[in-house]
Formats: structure tokens, C-alpha cells, sequence
């Protein structure tokens, strides 16, 4: 990613109505965001144009943004009213509250441990229940299924992510 052109991306987006959900890192491949209202009009009006996987890339096809509706926000995360209200920061970025959420979350529905630990090591702060994640040891690179559940019974919402990581795994447990 062209870290100078996704800067002033963002600085071009910083009054719209969306809000860096993952963090303001662009160490990534791309830049997720929580899109809310006219939320097309905005990334066309920042000089971006749809392709045909839903994300969305500059004219150089060096900056990719990965928007995600409101509408269609993971119930396993906290409300997006209520992340975008929170965020903080020009341009907006989630709490570092909901930040620990969605990456506990995360875990819990089976993304790689090596990619959510440093970043939940760094939201985290006194959180039990990230605790409780941290320091379970990753099998094949996911939170073990017994830590999920323990986390399920801390933080109900997070079944939602629970529920899609097993429902991803019974095609292949069927061969």
C-alpha cells in the first residue's frame, strides 16, 4: 500500500461519516472501514472507484479500502452506532474499548492468532477476557474451541462469531 497516498485518503475522508474499525495502522493490504449513509457518493467523491470484489481502490490501485455498511456489520462485534459514537480521533477511529471487542471476537471466530495478538496485545489493557484470549495457547494458528466457549460465557455477542467458525468447519468435517 502507498502509505503517502492512503494518508491523504484518509485526511480526505476524516469529516465523513466512517470510522477506521480495526485501527489506523496501514500496515496492511488494505483499510477497513464502517461506512454509514451516503457512504458511495463519499469514497467516489475521495477519488475512489468500486471493484468488483466490494472493495474499493484509488486511480493507481495502490490504496485498496475495504468498506463495511453498517447494515452489514458481524453481530459478534459491538452495535456500529455505537462504534461509530465512540470513535475518536481525525479521521475517526474505533475505541480502544471496541477495538478489544471485535478483535476478541475475531478470535473467537477462528482468525489467525499470529495477525490478532499483537493487535489486541496493543488495545487490550486490563480486559479479563482479552487476558483470557492472550494467553491461551493457538492451535493451527486459532483460539482453541475450549477458550471460545469460555469466552462465549463471558461475552454472549460473541457466540455470533462462534457460531460462523463452526459453521465454516462442518463441509469439512464431512469428507
Amino acid at each position: 500500500m502507498n502509505e503517502a497516498a492512503a494518508r491523504a485518503l484518509l485526511e480526505r475522508l476524516a469529516d465523513a461519516p466512517v470510522v477506521l474499525w480495526r485501527g489506523d495502522s496501514l500496515s496492511g493490504t488494505d483499510i477497513d472501514i464502517l461506512v454509514t449513509g451516503e457512504w458511495k457518493r463519499t469514497l467516489r467523491d475521495a477519488g475512489l472507484q468500486p471493484r468488483r470484489d466490494g472493495h474499493w481502490t484509488n486511480a493507481a490501485g495502490d490504496v485498496i479500502v475495504d468498506p463495511v455498511p453498517a447494515e452489514r456489520w458481524s453481530r459478534a462485534y459491538p452495535p456500529a452506532a455505537d462504534v461509530m459514537a465512540r470513535a475518536e480521533g481525525r479521521p475517526a477511529v474505533a475505541s480502544s474499548l471496541d477495538r478489544t471487542a471485535i478483535f476478541i471476537a475475531d478470535a473467537v471466530g477462528g482468525r489467525s492468532m499470529t495477525k490478532l495478538t499483537p493487535k489486541l496485545r496493543a488495545v487490550a489493557g486490563g480486559d479479563p477476557v482479552a487476558a483470557l484470549v492472550l494467553q491461551a495457547v493457538p492451535r493451527r494458528d486459532a483460539l482453541p474451541w475450549r477458550t471460545a466457549v469460555r469466552v462465549v460465557l463471558r461475552v454472549p455477542r460473541v457466540r455470533h462469531a462462534l457460531l460462523a467458525r463452526v459453521h465454516a468447519r462442518l463441509p469439512q468435517k464431512k469428507r
